[in-house]
């Protein structure tokens, strides 16, 4: 079973917030394809996505929080296998960075 990276998209802007500021974000939708849940009934690969804070993609990749870099670094690493890190977040476990994969 694995997962690879195929592909990201930039999502970055602002929100109001409740004091009549903004927020600003930096985030990556990653496009992975996985045969993980392969089954009887199921075979092949499928697509999802995964969003992260690019400085948690910054830091999965070991290089400086900067747009350039991680996109950069990013587009190096499609079609490569990757595992996820979890840890509990906002009171669930949830998807806070990935590992290259080296394994055949």
């Amino acid at each position: 079973m694995a997962t690879y990276l195929v592909g990201y998209e930039v999502k970055k802007g602002q929100f109001p917030n409740d004091n009549g500021g903004f927020v600003d974000y930096n985030n990556r939708l990653l496009n992975c394809v996985t045969d993980d849940g392969h089954s009887a009934t199921s075979t092949g690969f499928s697509g999802f996505q995964v969003k992260l804070k690019m400085s948690e993609v910054a830091y999965s990749l070991g290089v400086p929080e900067r747009d350039e870099s991680v996109n950069l670094t990013l587009e190096k690493t499609f079609r490569k296998k990757i595992d996820f890190i979890y840890a509990p977040k906002n009171g669930k476990l949830e998807i806070v960075g990935f590992k290259l994969n080296f394994e055949k």
